[in-house]
């Protein structure tokens, strides 16, 4: 399981290193929901992982959920537009590697987006007032470590 941890602050650190993104988040880039209110705009990222073959397996097929939360989507549309920047891939072509973020005896690519950025607004129960819009991102993932 430590290949899926590596991978997990290799996204965290992969974004964090994106100019564009880092301009208009800072360090506001958290593994799920912050445990403290939060500054917008942010970003959350999770994973879905599962092993492919038997298990123990050495290799493990993901996706990697990135969210972009903000108040404008003029900001969401800069945050989104750095990432794909970044990128600079086709959406939909899943079968080359658009980010390799391996390193540490742990090998991780990242493959084109799987699912197209859209807004989903959120709202105040209590008033019904329009609060933030999250934009999803969703990507292919593939991890695997060095057998022995």
């Amino acid at each position: 399981m430590t290949e899926v941890k590596e991978f997990r602050k290799k996204i965290g650190d992969w974004l964090a290193g994106i100019s564009g993104v880092a301009a208009e988040v800072g360090d506001r880039i958290y593994f799920g929901w912050p445990m403290q209110p939060p500054t917008f705009p942010l970003i959350t990222y999770t994973m879905g992982r599962r092993p492919e073959g038997d298990y123990p397996g050495h290799v493990w097929a993901c996706s990697v959920h990135i969210d972009i939360h903000a108040v404008t989507a003029s900001d969401a549309d800069a945050i989104e537009d750095a990432i794909y920047q970044e990128l600079q891939s086709d959406p939909g072509d899943a079968t080359d590697v658009i980010d390799d973020l391996s390193g540490d005896g742990v090998t991780c690519h990242l493959f084109a987006l799987s699912e197209v950025a859209e807004d989903a607004p959120s709202f105040s129960l209590e008033d019904g007032a329009y609060r933030f819009l999250t934009r999803r991102m969703s990507f292919d993932a593939r991890i695997s470590h060095a057998t022995e």
